[in-house]
């Protein structure tokens, strides 16, 4: 029974990471053929930076949230540390999304050279995408902590099915079509798990979403303030440009702990991080 247990979860698993996998890499085929090699290679520049937020600090902090989730047995307690894990995943992820779009087209002209300037509008519309794409981290948390990958792989098949459809329906649009089509699918996705996946796990959608709302909330405000100082700032260096963009949205965000609730999240996430610390010592 054991045995079987864990290939079940093995079998699962690697389905749902198979799935995800050829819904990753299905959209250059239809924007090729429908655009050219040149309009690709902007889109894979884009996809690239899409990417790195999910690489750079969902994989890591997976490696360290799933231990902690796995052991739980108290529901009420299991559902404190989601709220809280939300809470990071929001803050941080969320958050390098909105920032990185707001300043893509200086980041992306100091990093790759002004010939991938086609590639910043691709980056905004799919970071679009990977804001849905952050927040629905925490389900694929649930799934795996709680060993009902069967339920994930269910409706990660409907969504990406739906999300390879709107890719090569919006290649007909070029570039931009399939990064529309692309964010739009990761929200389906989102969606699906949101109102059908989640509420089978005993937890409840509604309260991850309340969770996230001030941050995201919080970033987006940010985010508009760094995105008008590089609209204005146009004739400036690029260099110049980013560091008064980035200067401008960590004011803004520091201007933000002047509200009780954004003080008391970021306190229980520096509490995390102090007890993670201490754990790995």
């Amino acid at each position: 029974q054991h045995m079987r247990e864990l290939r079940h979860f093995g079998v699962t698993t690697r389905g749902f990471r198979l799935v995800t996998y050829v819904s990753n890499t299905v959209d250059p085929l239809p924007l090729g053929r429908a655009a050219g090699p040149a309009v690709v290679g902007l889109y894979s520049r884009a996809f690239q930076m899409f990417a790195l937020p999910v690489q750079q600090l969902a994989a890591p902090m997976t490696r360290v949230a799933l231990p902690v989730l796995s052991r739980i047995d108290d529901d009420a307690q299991y559902r404190r540390y989601v709220g809280a894990a939300q809470r990071v995943l929001s803050y941080l992820l969320v958050g390098s999304f909105i920032f990185l779009a707001s300043v893509a087209g200086p980041l992306f002209a100091i990093l790759f050279g002004p010939q991938w300037g086609g590639s910043v509008i691709l980056f905004q519309i799919l970071a679009i995408g990977g804001v849905f794409q952050a927040l629905g981290y925490i389900y694929y948390w649930i799934f795996l902590s709680k060993a009902l990958t069967w339920l994930q792989l269910r409706y990660s098949v409907i969504g990406r099915a739906a999300l390879i459809a709107l890719v090569i329906g919006g290649s007909a649009w070029g570039a931009v079509g399939v990064a529309w089509g692309y964010s739009i699918g990761l929200a389906v996705i989102w969606a699906l798990y949101s109102i059908f996946a989640i509420r089978k796990t005993g937890m409840a959608a509604r309260l991850l979403i309340e969770i996230a709302a001030w941050p995201i909330g919080v970033h987006l405000v940010c985010g508009a303030a760094a995105w008008t100082i590089g609209w204005a700032g146009t004739g400036l260096p690029v260099v110049a440009v980013l560091s008064l963009q980035t200067v401008v949205y960590l004011g803004m965000f520091a201007i933000s702990f002047a509200i009780p609730r954004v003080r008391r999240d970021l306190a229980e996430i520096f509490s995390i991080g102090k007890r993670l610390r201490k754990g790995k010592s």
